[in-house]
């Protein structure tokens, strides 16, 4: 699943139970790029707005179109990733200040030994078991994070 909440969630969750701060895993440029999200109440509007094109006039299907829905507002990752960091408890570990290039999710928190971390976080928490690459989508987050 391609959720960047739940993906930064469980990736900051792996990081903290290793000691570890809350490491931007991106470019330099990435964390002064401009981005933007799209919220939760934005996203079921448009769902509900989607759901009730089905079956309606036949121009006004939107089956097979490609669209985007955004809120319009913008921030950078080096605004958001403190506010973040701080929030969890975790120190913010920005990218390396000379554009070298950062440690990735993958080598930060993927892996056998993070997967059984995972199983363990799990049951201390009385979270719902899952696999690790179910609920983070490292491929997702690199993407995202390395604009």
């Amino acid at each position: 699943a391609m959720n960047l909440g739940t993906g930064i969630g469980v990736y900051a969750a792996l990081l903290k139970a290793k000691g570890h701060g809350l490491i931007f895993p991106g470019t330099k440029a990435s964390y002064n790029s401009l981005i933007e999200a799209t919220s939760a109440p934005m996203i079921a509007r448009m769902m509900e707005w989607l759901a009730g094109k089905q079956g309606s006039r036949e121009g006004d299907k939107v089956s097979g179109e490609a669209f985007n829905a955004v809120n319009g507002e913008v921030t950078r990752w080096r605004c958001v990733w403190p506010h973040l960091a701080r929030h969890l408890g975790m120190e913010p570990v920005p990218p390396p200040e000379d554009g070298s290039p950062a440690a990735t999710v993958k080598e930060l928190v993927g892996g056998d030994e993070n997967a059984k971390l995972w199983v363990s976080l799990c049951e201390e928490q009385g979270l719902q078991a899952t696999e690790l690459a179910d609920v983070l989508p490292i491929p997702f987050l690199h993407a995202v994070l390395n604009r």
